[in-house]
């Protein structure tokens, strides 16, 4: 079994052009070539700080006025393009949030003790 593993994306408005404009692309094309031309990938593990501090600077993006959910976003931007690269379902990914996917406006600690 093959598994591609991807951490620590912490996408958000202060790296969202770069990654659209440079990373994203570079990487569908790596994995396009390991799983086509090498071994094929079985699995997509992308684990910890998909989003960075909740996601909230991506509300930021003219590109992105109206969304409420920065999980979207990421599935759009990240996750839809890595499917439609590589002929992949939702099955081929296995997520694990980080610390830094916690919306933190929305999370009471103090009623959750």
């Amino acid at each position: 079994m093959r598994i591609v593993h991807i951490s620590d994306i912490h996408l958000s408005k202060d790296n969202f052009a770069e990654f659209e404009n440079n990373y994203r692309e570079a990487l569908l094309n790596i994995l396009a070539d390991e799983h086509i031309n090498k071994k094929s990938i079985d699995i997509i593990a992308v684990t910890g700080d998909l989003i960075d501090q909740g996601g909230h600077s991506l509300f930021e993006i003219p590109k992105f006025s109206g969304y409420k959910d920065p999980f979207q976003i990421f599935e759009e931007e990240f996750i839809t393009p890595l499917k439609k690269k590589l002929n992949f379902s939702n099955s081929k990914f296995l997520f694990i949030a980080g610390n830094h996917d916690i919306d933190e406006l929305r999370v009471d600690f103090e009623s959750s003790a």
